[in-house]
């Protein structure tokens, strides 16, 4: 099962001798082995999850199958499994069910790549924290520890805004322009609500001594929605609907980039950069 966002950190449970890594197993980048090389897989259940995959794969039964890690577990505790045929399965690793049950749904989400059901339908999963000022979405965008879920409590300790996801957004083409849509994955936030708003602006932060803001350029803007969108690498379809949907966002919704403090001067800065769209 292949990591996602979401998923956290992986952690590696198999390792290869001899020659230097060349390839990974495909749609698994943490069971890498050197061409015409085995890996060196010391757990048991790990070894049987991998002999699963290596049957099933060898007889072309599986389209795409990935191992899913997540921070806490010490072997792959998920495998997701799609067939040439659509179907799609979440094999469990019985060792960990009971700590997968008790941590809520948003593992199991997790493992449904739910970003290629989405892009079917126009539709792409952004690691942003989503907040519901006054009808309209304002999206806080940045990697792991920038202050995304910060500035969306200081914007609903100052501003009476409403955090609908601390850590995930759908973004999807609405009748009236792009919507944020709520989604039942959270990260460690514990905020998902149902809530689907136009977005009036998609913010990438950064943190500073002070606050400083301005209006990306187009291929900025892409390229910092492309650095912290859910995309399928390897699949070359995926990428190139990603990129179609993400140079879309980026011509019609306002991007910024902030770097800012953490106060309540933060807030301001950006409401009164915003309050004229």
């Amino acid at each position: 099962m292949a990591t996602s966002r979401a998923a956290g950190e992986p952690v590696k449970a198999g390792r290869c001798q001899g020659r230097p890594m060349e390839r990974g197993m495909r749609g698994n980048p943490h069971v890498p082995c050197g061409v015409g090389e085995k890996p060196e897989i010391r757990s048991k259940a790990y070894l049987s999850l991998y002999h699963f995959v290596r049957v099933y794969w060898d007889r072309g039964q599986s389209k795409e199958m990935r191992f899913h890690y997540f921070l806490g577990f010490e072997e792959p505790c998920m495998l997701y499994e799609e067939t040439a045929a659509g179907d799609k399965t979440v094999w469990l690793n019985r060792k960990y069910e009971t700590a997968l049950m008790n941590t809520g749904n948003y593992k199991i989400f997790n493992a449904l790549a739910l970003e290629k059901v989405l892009i079917a339908h126009g539709g792409v999963i952004l690691h942003a924290s989503y907040v519901n000022y006054k009808g309209r979405a304002l999206l806080f965008t940045a990697p792991s520890g920038t202050g995304k879920s910060t500035q969306a409590a200081l914007w609903e300790k100052y501003k009476g805004a409403e955090i609908v996801n601390g850590d995930r957004v759908i973004i999807r083409e609405g009748r009236e322009g792009y919507e944020a849509c709520g989604i039942p994955v959270c990260g460690s936030s514990d905020i998902c609500l149902n809530r689907t708003l136009p977005v009036a602006a998609i913010v990438y932060l950064q943190q500073g001594p002070e606050n400083l803001i301005y209006e990306m350029r187009f291929a900025e803007r892409v390229k910092r929605l492309v650095s912290e969108t859910t995309i399928s690498f390897f699949d070359h379809d995926f990428v190139e609907r990603a990129l179609n949907i993400l140079q879309r966002i980026a011509a019609q919704v306002p991007c910024y980039y902030y770097s800012c403090t953490k106060d309540a001067g933060a807030v301001l800065a950006l409401y009164n950069t915003l309050k004229e769209i």
